[in-house]
Parts: structure tokens; sequence; C-alpha cells
């Protein structure tokens, strides 16, 4: 569609709604302002000071029929406004119920009236009539909007009124706010669900997310597709106030669709599914790590990866980000699991760690010698053999965790070490580093520095005189 068409079909809605506008003005319901931009801001700049709400004082309520119309075909610049009742009718909400509004008119020595702008001086509606008359013109039934025009809807109601026309059933919805209480916005991150999809979120995820979004559903599961949802949804469970957007909602329901399909009895439809979740990592892989070895990128080595740890698959940049240890040549040792891990140790536990990974790389280099194959069975069997206490196996795996993903979760261990290989769990086991960022270890493996710095030692970056502390620290134990 060309902008001529638009523009062409927006001035066809503008007449239209201009000639409705009339109609209001023939039936008394509304009539023609001509006050200034001038006089208007000067009356509500005298409102204001009176500690008033700006409302309109119908001075050219007043004006007769033949001198309106006289000065409006003589060019004269006007608005149309409604000429609201001193009362509006009640009106039943679908959520909320009967609605009674107050007074239109408000007198404090001086005289105010809502009467808002139908047509503004651009021949142009406003919202409050444009949405009447689009919405009966489309027959539309049921509008369904957000709780901050429940205000207006008095106008509304008494617009279908005045056009003699049946009104639609009305049906306020709370606003959408995220966990700071404030109403979702562009300012505040994403609200757009293209946005979304263009990340990876399948359409039947999203679909099912926003569906629960103040709708009070009382059936077990949260998982529903589109057919449930259907048979199920009605208006009137929809809750009242305002709904706190838990986007850890999206990312279950996503998990339960990726898992539903990824285990489909149909086939074809699995393979397929599955394939589009390889290109879709393949494509985050190349964002991400643009120079790794191409059999790190490859299908057969992403697949292997999915199978390992399909469960918390999310979208593809997600999964990337959550298992970069299988990309990166090292594990990232200054990511926030590595530290949280290095936080809880003791100089003991270096010591420990480092004798488990020392005794795994040794075990496994014999293993070809030992006539033992490389799988699940050889790991368990190096476990048992040098931990018989199940709670220090668990430790060990522990500190393998650390070693070889940076303490990231995500496969067990025996996958991890399964998907990268013999060769490079050795490397791995061989070089990782038991310090942060800013952390060095003696030759007793006691962590002088760790990554989070002790008060007394923040200001110590040279390292020259990290050195002289752990010469000191050696003095100490002779």
């Amino acid at each position: 569609m060309g902008w001529v068409t638009v523009l062409k079909l927006e001035s066809e809605r503008a007449h239209i709604h201009k000639e409705h506008a009339e109609q209001l003005l023939e039936t008394g319901h509304a009539y023609r302002c001509f006050c200034s931009i001038d006089r208007l801001r000067g009356l509500a700049e005298r409102r204001r000071a009176l500690g008033l709400t700006s409302e309109y004082d119908r001075t050219c309520a007043s004006i007769s029929t033949a001198e309106s119309l006289s000065r409006s075909l003589g060019g004269e610049s006007y608005v149309i406004r409604l000429r609201v009742p001193e009362t509006y009718a009640p009106f039943t909400d679908a959520i909320y119920g009967r609605i009674k509004p107050g007074k239109t008119t408000v007198r404090h020595g001086e005289p105010a009236f809502e009467d808002p702008i139908l047509i503004k001086q651009d021949g142009l509606p406003t919202y409050h009539l444009a949405n009447v008359v689009d919405d009966h013109l489309m027959s539309i039934t049921h509008v369904i909007r957000g709780i901050e025009w429940l205000p207006s809807t008095p106008k509304h109601v008494y617009m279908y009124s005045a056009f003699g026309w049946e009104p639609p059933t009305f049906c306020h919805v709370g606003l959408l706010q995220d966990n700071q209480g404030q109403k979702l916005s562009k300012r505040s991150g994403d609200v757009h669900v293209a946005e979304y999809r263009a990340k990876g979120y399948l359409p039947e995820a999203l679909l099912n997310f926003v569906a629960l979004l103040g709708w009070n559903n009382r059936l077990k599961s949260d998982v529903l597709p589109l057919e449930a949802l259907a048979e199920n949804f009605s208006i009137k469970e929809l809750t009242k106030g305002n709904t706190k957007v838990n986007f850890g909602k999206l990312d279950y329901l996503q998990k339960s669709y990726v898992e539903a399909y990824t285990t489909s009895v149909d086939h074809e439809a699995r393979d397929e599914f599955i394939s589009s979740m390889v290109s879709g990592i393949q494509t985050a892989i190349a964002t991400s790590f643009p120079d790794i070895p191409e059999i790190l990128r490859s299908r057969e080595y992403i697949e292997l990866i999915l199978e390992a740890d399909r469960k918390n698959y999310v979208t593809p940049v997600k999964f990337v980000e959550e298992h970069d240890y299988f990309f990166y040549p090292t594990p990232d040792f200054d990511c926030v699991e590595a530290n949280v891990y290095r936080d809880k140790m003791s100089g003991d536990d270096v010591i420990k760690g480092k004798e488990a990974a020392a005794t795994f790389a040794k075990a496994i280099k014999r293993r070809a010698n030992r006539g033992l194959e490389w799988d699940d069975a050889f790991i368990d069997l190096i476990l048992d053999e040098n931990w018989e206490d199940k709670e220090a196996q668990r430790m060990v795996q522990r500190s393998l965790r650390y070693a070889l993903a940076g303490g990231k979760s995500g496969p067990g261990i025996h996958k991890i070490m399964m998907i990268l290989g013999e060769e490079e769990v050795v490397k791995r086991l061989e070089e990782v580093r038991w310090y942060g960022r800013r952390g060095l270890v003696d030759d007793k493996g006691r962590v002088v520095m760790t990554w989070k710095e002790k008060k007394e030692d923040a200001e110590i970056d040279d390292e020259e005189e990290v050195v002289d502390l752990i010469k000191k620290n050696q003095q100490m134990d002779l």
C-alpha cells in the first residue's frame, strides 16, 4: 500500500468522523468552541492558581446555532466539544461490575465542565470520538482495554447513547508491570512480542504466556496450547488490579513446548524441529564465537550438547551463553558461577581440588594402557578407585565441574567429559585456575588473594607486593 493510498484513506476516515461529530451538533449533544489557544491557556493557569483542575467554562456553549454555523463558514477556527450531562448514566464493566460515575461539573466559584474535544482545529478526531465511531462501524461487540481508560468510559457510553447505538461490552484489564511495579514500556525493556520471536521464543509459548497474564487460570497446568486456551478462557476469570510480569514463566513454558516437540512421536516433525534448534544455535555461535574451529560449530557437535542438556534449552542465544565452556578454549574462570564457587573455598578445598584434578588427569592418561574404554563407566571407575566416600566423590565432581566448565550448570559431569573428549579434558584439568582475576595461591595451595578481596588487601595492586606477601607467609610457616 503506497503513501498516497494511505493518506487518501486517512482523509476519508477523518471526513467520516467529522460527519458523525456534526450529527451530535444537530442533536445538541455537542457544540463548536471558538476559544483561542491563549484564552484556554489563561483559563487553565487561573484554575491551577486556585488549586482546581483545568476543565472548560463552556463560554462557547451559549453561542446560537446560527451564529456558530456562520462563524465556521466564515473560516474561523474552532473545535467541536461534547456537551456532557451533569451526571453520566451508570454502566457495567465485565470485570469491575456496576460503575456509577460521579458528577461531571465541578464548581468552586468557577464554572467547570468536562466537555472533551471531539474534533480538533485541524479537522482530525480525538480518541474519544474515533474509538466510538470506528468500533460501531466495525460491529465491535467487546472492548477490552487497560484500566487507565475506565474514567473515560462514561463519556464513550454517553456518546453511544447520543448516536442511538447499542454500546459494546466494556472490559477493563489491569496494567502489565515489571518487578518494581512500574508499567512495562520500551524504556524498561522488551515489550513487543516480535522481539521475543526474534530471540527464538516459540509462538505457542508466547501465546500461552500472554494469555495467562491477568487471567485466573483454574486448571492444573499452565501449559495450555491454543485449543485448550480457546476452550477454557473466560473474561469472567480475568483478575482485577495490575499484573506483574514474570518472564521466568515464559522460559518455563518455552522449555515445556521444546520438550514436547523434541519427544514427539511424529519423527519427521521432531527431526525438523531439532534441526531448527541446531541452526539457531549455529547462528548464535557465529555471533559470539566467530573464530572458533569449524568442528565446534558443526551440527554433530551441537547435537551432542543438545542431547545432553536439552531440558535447559530456552533460546539459541541463552543456550550458547549458558554452555559457552563447550566453545571457549578454556572455561571462563571469572564468570559469576566460578566466583561463587571460589567464594566458598578454603585453602584446604583448593588443595583437595588440585589433587582431584591431578588424579583424574593421570588416570585418563593411563586409560589406554589399562585397556579401558572412554565412557561413563571409566569415569565411575576412577571415582570408585580413589574416593570410596560418596560425599568425597560429590566434592570431586564439583571440583571437576569448576575445572571443566568454570562451575556453570548444564549436563552431568560424565556428559561434559564425553563431549569435550579425552584430550581436551586432560588439558583443562592440567590448566585449571584456582584463583580469581585478582587472586594468587602460594606453593601450599593457600589462597593469598581471592576474587573477593578482603578489606585489608584491597589496596594491593602491584604484583611485587603480592610476591612479598607470599614470601612472608612462607617464612611464618618455617
